[in-house]
């Protein structure tokens, strides 16, 4: 596939996303924001976690996770 074509894939795909995004936030509008959250970063870790695990990058997370200075750095931003 051409530079060009796939530009215009993409560029479609964003379209029709931006198109039904409104659908997705008026379900989400009678729960309350925190509970989004939370759910946001629970699975966002899971993701996380598991897209480590296949990229075989494990050793590299264990010794974030060691370091206490960095896990603060983590948790301030």
């Amino acid at each position: 596939m051409e530079n060009n074509q796939k530009g215009m894939l993409y560029s479609l795909s964003a379209f029709i996303l931006w198109g039904l995004f409104p659908l997705y936030w008026t379900n989400l509008k009678n729960i309350p924001a925190l509970e989004i959250v939370s759910h946001r970063i629970i699975w966002s870790f899971f993701f996380l976690i598991i897209f480590v695990i296949l990229k075989k990058q494990k050793n590299e997370l264990v010794e974030i996770f060691k370091n206490k200075k960095t896990i603060y750095y983590i948790i301030l931003f």
